[in-house]
């Protein structure tokens, strides 16, 4: 019963209110003493999550004596629980855009040059955290490539780059006349993402690196600062990467990747 009710709970529901509406749809029209006695709630609780199930529509009350409550059926409370999350969705998209359009009148406000912004031959960076964003980034980066992407990944990151889809972003990039190599090592675990992976890049294979970093068109370099190598979920909050958008850090990177390019193997 927990198990289905949990499933409610990016329905709009708190825990007890979806706890009760699931009950009430499996048990039938139930009174408040059988209801808090078998999910283990005060009866305040009850008649609390009750009210809420009420307000929102999914409940119907017979006037018994006493009082029993029943839930609507599924596919009516989906319907409501959808128009519902709509609504607030309708909502915060108000909110967003008012908060944005007070962001562009205050930069309007201070005039093009503002403190931290950028001047011609100025580089600049930026902090990203969590995995999801950082291979969306990537994934932006290999769409707009013009000339090259050059890449040093840790074992675990060969098999993260197939699951996220960017082996297709490189192939597509090469249809463009992109160059695209990356060096990693190469080993058991992911030999087999490595082979569909040198598909999409030129792939070389070099153990001992710890270093991790992107390079796109000589111009914007991503460094890995913090990365979880234990989970291949692409929902992993832990890792962390620096974007910097400076052609002569992204040279010097380079020419270190090209030092590792000639030691390193080919994976075929």
């Amino acid at each position: 019963m927990d198990g289905l009710a949990a499933g409610l709970l990016s329905c709009g529901l708190t825990l007890n209110q979806a706890r009760v509406y699931v009950y009430l749809v499996l048990k039938g029209a139930s009174p408040v003493i059988a209801i808090s006695r078998d999910l283990g709630l005060h009866r305040v609780e009850v008649y609390r999550k009750l009210k809420d199930l009420d307000g929102a529509g999914l409940l119907e009350t017979y006037l018994d004596d006493p009082k029993r409550y029943a839930a609507v059926e599924p596919s009516v409370a989906s319907t409501l629980l959808l128009r519902r999350q709509e609504e607030r969705l309708s909502v915060f998209g108000e909110q967003l855009r008012a908060v944005i359009s007070r962001l562009d009148s205050a930069r309007t406000a201070l005039g093009p040059r503002r403190e931290g912004a950028r001047g011609p031959g100025e580089g600049s960076y930026r902090f990203v955290r969590g995995r999801r964003r950082y291979y969306n980034e990537m994934a932006s980066l290999a769409r707009g490539a013009r000339t090259e992407i050059l890449r040093i990944v840790s074992p675990g990151g060969v098999a993260r780059t197939v699951i996220a889809g960017l082996d297709s972003e490189y192939r597509e990039a090469r249809g463009r006349g992109v160059s695209a190599r990356m060096i990693c090592e190469v080993n058991p675990k992911n030999r087999s993402y490595a082979k569909r992976l040198s598909k999409a890049v030129q792939l070389k294979h070099l153990s001992g690196v710890r270093l991790r970093f992107t390079i796109v068109d000589r111009s914007v370099t991503i460094l890995g600062a913090k990365f979880d190598e234990t989970s291949q979920s692409l929902d992993s909050p832990v890792d962390s990467y620096i974007v910097f958008d400076d052609p002569g850090l992204s040279e010097a990177f380079r020419m270190f990747f090209e030092y590792l390019w000639d030691e390193a193997k080919p994976t075929a």
